[in-house]
């Protein structure tokens, strides 16, 4: 029998990456802008931005992104009186297709936003530079994991294609899977989340969270997975690094200290935890604070 091959179309191709980062800004933080010759994927993950570019602002609220082409001048400052943390990954492509994304900003759900979790997660495995210098070039580690910068591709290419896509769905649709199916879901996650936020100094265990929720454990992990990517106890590690990393900014305290104001036990636990968040152990990070101030002064 004699077969045939099929060229399979690669309607996003992603040729090569330029940065990919994450940033932590302050309340007052104001980029003055820029433009270049290729795409910029911004994402608000914590915080309010305004974006300005052709001539017109608007306004990103976080769990939204913006999409830059290539030539066209933008800026960014923080807004609303909170600090800004953004996720910001700048790639070539030859596709047209994009031009539909850079019109308005769009909205991040669930399965996006673990796709861009899965990017930056292999770029911090993949590659040696820090994470929120968007002036270091990428530079591959000698020990990275098998095929990092493929996944890497993939996942871009995934998250574009499906944010393309939705652009042809009815609103009611393209925004079906934003929250949980029903109501009292929707209110568990939220108490769930709001009693996490409660005590970060003084954490509580899981099994604390189902009986003050009214939830089993499987439903809660299933919750939490569908709609922030991550296991329940990951996300409450990753609020009490969140905040480790608020006081870390502050420079008012001791990593003793804080490992100890926020319940990690001990300080070799509390680096580990922080590691395995931010990539970063504690030391690293609070060098690449250091670094950021001193271009910030220049």
């Amino acid at each position: 029998m004699l077969y045939e091959s099929t060229l399979l179309k690669q309607a996003v191709p992603i040729r090569r990456v330029y940065t990919i980062h994450y940033y932590e800004y302050d309340s007052g933080y104001e980029f003055e802008g820029e433009s270049h010759d290729f795409w910029e994927l911004v994402y608000v993950d914590r915080g309010q931005a305004e974006i300005a570019r052709g001539g017109s602002a608007c306004i990103l609220e976080q769990g939204q992104a913006a999409l830059h082409a290539p030539g066209v001048f933008h800026t960014v400052r923080a807004t609303g009186g909170l600090g800004l943390n953004l996720f910001v990954i700048s790639f070539d492509c030859a596709s047209d297709e994009l031009l539909r994304l850079s019109d308005a900003p769009f909205a991040i759900l669930s399965a996006d936003k673990q796709r861009l979790s899965s990017i930056l997660s292999e770029a911090r495995q993949a590659f040696v530079s820090p994470m929120d210098d968007a002036y270091f070039k990428l530079r591959r580690r000698e020990r990275a994991p098998f095929a990092g910068e493929q996944l890497i591709a993939l996942e871009l290419q995934a998250l574009l294609i499906h944010l393309l896509r939705r652009l042809d769905l009815p609103q009611e649709l393209a925004s079906a899977n934003a929250f949980p199916a029903d109501l009292a879901s929707e209110s568990q996650l939220a108490q769930a989340i709001s009693l996490m936020q409660q005590n970060l100094m003084e954490p509580l265990g899981i099994e604390d969270i189902c009986r003050q929720c009214h939830i089993s454990r499987s439903k809660l992990q299933r919750l939490f997975r569908q709609h922030t990517g991550q296991g329940a106890l990951n996300y409450y590690i990753t609020l009490r690094v969140e905040a480790a990393k608020g006081m870390m900014r502050s420079r008012q305290h001791s990593y003793s200290e804080i490992a100890d104001a926020l319940g990690f036990g001990s300080i070799h636990y509390f680096s580990k935890q922080f590691k395995q968040v931010t990539g970063m152990t504690p030391t690293e990070y609070s060098a690449s604070l250091r670094s950021l101030t001193e271009r910030k002064s220049c």
